[in-house]
């Protein structure tokens, strides 16, 4: 079709419009004048077609005050039919590049849309071109027709080299997000009218902006190793935002390791450390000039193998007192408490602003100016707490060490959480202290006070009720809500917290012995059994929630997941609590006769426990040395459990703890 016969038709088009509009309004003797046309709105107001593409637009009349006029007619028009045609309808047809405008008359009343014809695409550009090893970008596809013009186009860019520039594979981050895996060359692409074009993205050496430890001090048995964890993190692409920085594997870069005193401490190229004598030495490991420190302690193991007479697990470490009255920890250590275990204090840690924690991985003693008669059940998260022969509480979160707790009062029992602790009197009184937000102290009423990391300096309050307890053991904080439970002397069971503030029986009639708090609550009857559930309130019907397999156990505790109960015999049997059904225990096989066992509140479990001969055992995932062994990797179990999982540092049965050999 020629030119002057496409301006011929369009002229055809708005004249049968105007004839059919003409029609409607009549004019004849009656007829109702139409409603003025004040504004015509096309939609939508601009587009960009390639050729032979179509599109549709829509004109809406409206009057004065902004309401539609349905009955208005519409002439369509096109200010250049080389470029673009339009029907009577409003659809458009793209026919060569070039730029028109739409035209919609209503009521003389003209309203207007924008259309771009593009040229065919024919080069891609991705910005930017260069990436360091470990970042990651939103890259922006930039496609261009063969004068050089960009093309309005919203593309999504696919990596033909996954493993040098790809896509994070769990999918988090905003569409689009890649990032650099390896050096070398990457290939992306884009489908443009059923054509790939094509760029090339370059990974080059990783730009490092910082090196560290996510543990300042370590400790490291003399004569033993120590596989130091550096992170090497690199920089972002700049104020842009487009790209983000983040760690990269060692293995990338070239890590150069220094030590302040080569004769307590040597570093080999692989990163483990190896202490020779006791004492301290930061070592330091740059990478390209960068340089991130952590502090290396050595300790010398006893020269009499230690023997323990009770043991305690928290979320984050273990704790035990030693047949001498010593309380010893190992795991993680707070900053506020390094001083308790003799850590000297840093400040940096992996990631900026975060709480710079130690890791002991075999036992530490305590700083105390006393011996102790008795630990705490549970573990603080944030230090712990034992008691002296008269009954006096000490509780170590502090740099000073061991500092005594709760006045003049003496007690029993006592149990200690991450931020509240509770004890029982000589004459079954309980009193409980620290934080009390979610009513875990079982006052009667929140108490808004909050410890923070020192709870020597809380002050004691009576447990509401008036009741007389054999003994209250303290929830972990770890957890969403902290809570408490307590069996009393003629063996009531009641828990309080998660937003519970005084003592509520639970269980029923049911008599029992003891209770344990952790990941779950585990109580056993006095008939002998044993029964797990998550929290503070059991299941209605309690029956479900009873650990099968024919075992009555003397001591029962569990984590978020797994339980493990000894019974008289020393056997150990473990079981699965999920969704709050409790599988029936069974025998860890291969494990050693135990005469008690805790397990720690973490979701990341860990269970420890201690033989006739006081020898501490503990298992389950070792992260940063709470089980006081070795860090190693490998397929391995959680505590009782026959599920593989990838941990590292997982032990699957009872092992020795350091320092008693």
């Amino acid at each position: 079709m020629t030119r002057a016969v496409r301006r011929a038709a369009a002229v055809l088009v708005a004249a049968s419009t105007l004839a059919v509009a003409g029609c409607r309004d009549g004019g004849g003797v009656g007829t109702e004048r139409p409603t003025p046309v004040a504004r015509v709105a096309v939609t939508p107001p601009a587009d960009t077609l390639a050729p032979g593409e179509t599109a549709e637009l829509r004109a809406a009349p409206t009057d004065s005050a902004g309401r539609p006029i349905d009955a208005a007619a519409v002439l369509w028009s096109s200010s250049d039919p080389d470029v673009a045609t339009v029907d009577g309808s409003g659809r458009v047809r793209a026919l060569a590049p070039g730029a028109a405008l739409v035209a919609a008359v209503a009521g003389g009343v003209r309203g207007e849309a924008r259309l771009l014809v593009r040229r065919a695409p024919a080069t891609l550009e991705v910005v930017p071109a260069t990436l360091g090893l470990g970042e990651s970008a939103v890259l922006q596809p930039i496609v261009r027709d063969s004068t050089g013009v960009v093309l309005p186009l919203a593309l999504d860019l696919v990596s033909r080299d996954p493993g040098v520039l790809g896509r994070d594979t769990l999918g988090f981050g905003p569409p689009g997000l890649l990032t650099a895996r390896a050096m070398g060359t990457a290939t992306l692409a884009v489908t443009v009218d059923g054509r790939e074009l094509t760029a090339r993205v370059t990974v080059e050496a990783p730009r490092v902006a910082h090196v560290g430890f996510a543990f300042r001090d370590l400790v490291v048995p003399v004569g033993g190793t120590r596989p130091l964890d550096v992170g090497v993190f690199v920089a972002g692409a700049g104020a842009s935002g487009a790209s983000e920085g983040g760690r990269i594997p060692t293995r990338a870069v070239t890590v150069e390791w220094r030590s302040s005193d080569s004769s307590v401490v040597t570093v080999d190229a692989a990163g483990v450390a190896r202490a020779h004598r006791e004492g301290e030495a930061v070592v330091t490991a740059v990478v390209a000039g960068i340089a991130g420190a952590v502090g290396v302690r050595a300790v010398a193991l006893p020269d009499a193998p230690l023997r323990f007479t009770q043991i305690a697990a928290g979320a984050r470490q273990t704790c035990a007192l030693s047949t001498g009255g010593t309380a010893y920890c190992w795991g993680e250590v707070p900053p506020y408490a390094r001083g308790a275990l003799g850590l000297a204090v840093r400040e940096e840690g992996l990631y900026t602003g975060s709480e710079v924690w130690g890791v002991a991985s075999l036992p530490l003693p305590v700083r105390s100016p006393v011996r102790f008669a008795r630990l705490a059940e549970g573990s603080s998260a944030r230090g712990g707490c034992a008691l002296t022969a008269d009954g006096q509480a000490y509780c170590w979160s502090t740099a000073e060490g061991a500092r005594p707790t709760a006045g003049p009062l003496r007690f029993t029992s006592l149990s200690a959480a991450s931020q509240h602790a509770c004890g029982v009197t000589g004459d079954g009184e309980g009193f409980c202290w620290g934080s009390g937000s979610d009513g875990q102290l079982g006052t009667g009423s929140q108490e808004p006070f909050t410890p923070g990391p020192n709870l020597a300096a809380a002050p004691p309050r009576p447990v509401a009720g008036g009741l007389r307890w054999a003994t209250i053991v303290a929830g972990d904080a770890e957890q969403l809500f902290p809570y408490s439970c307590g069996v009393t002397v003629d063996g009531a069971l009641h828990c309080w917290g998660n937003r519970r503030l005084a003592p509520a029986r639970v269980g029923g009639e049911r008599r029992f012995r003891s209770v344990t708090v952790g990941g779950q609550t585990c109580a056993i009857a006095v008939e002998g059994a044993t029964y797990c559930w998550y929290g503070v309130a059991p299941p209605a019907d309690l029956e479900t929630a009873r650990v099968d397999g024919g075992r009555r156990f003397v001591v029962a505790a569990g984590g978020t997941q797994e339980g493990c109960g000894v019974d008289a015999a020393g056997t150990v049997a473990c079981w699965r609590l999920r969704f709050g059904v409790v599988d029936r225990a069974t025998a860890l096989v291969g494990a050693p006769s135990l005469r008690t066992l805790v397990f720690g509140s973490d979701y990341a479990a860990h269970a420890c426990g201690l033989d006739r001969e006081g020898v501490a055992y503990c298992w389950g995932t070792n992260g940063m040395g709470r089980l006081g062994l070795p860090r190693v990797d490998g397929w391995s179990r959680f505590p009782g459990t026959a599920r593989p999982l990838r941990f590292e540092g997982v032990y699957a049965l009872p092992t020795r703890v350091l320092g008693q050999d």
